[in-house]
């Protein structure tokens, strides 16, 4: 079973994610800060995280910085799941090597597809 780590700041948004994966057979963990987030990224070793930019303490362009300077996190594939949209913020997201980066609001249906593409 597949591990995808959850790094989101707002609980409804978290546990939204979450409870989607369930249901689709992935095995889940989850994390309310980029800190926290990091030391369950080394812990856990996911095949997946997916982490909001905007978070207290260590927001996620830092957090994704801190998972690639580490060898045991640097090849986990990471989603950006932020409501920063501009074309400067996705542009910053994914030349950080994010693997993707997509915005809120966004479709379950299509979050699910783009795990699909990543994990298989």
């Amino acid at each position: 079973m597949k591990k995808i780590l959850v790094i989101e700041d707002s609980k409804d948004m978290r546990e939204n994610i979450i409870d989607m994966l369930n249901e689709h057979g992935y095995s889940t963990y989850e994390a309310d800060s980029g800190v926290s987030g990091l030391a369950g990224a080394k812990e856990v070793k996911p095949d997946l995280i997916i982490a909001d930019i905007m978070m207290p303490g260590m927001d996620g362009f830092e957090l994704l910085e801190a998972l690639k300077k580490d060898n045991r996190t640097l090849s986990i594939p990471f989603i950006f799941l932020s409501a920063k949209a501009s074309d400067s913020d996705i542009k910053r997201g994914l030349e950080t090597d994010a693997d993707l980066y997509i915005t809120k609001p966004f479709k379950m249906d299509e979050l699910l597809s783009h795990i699909s593409d990543i994990l298989n």
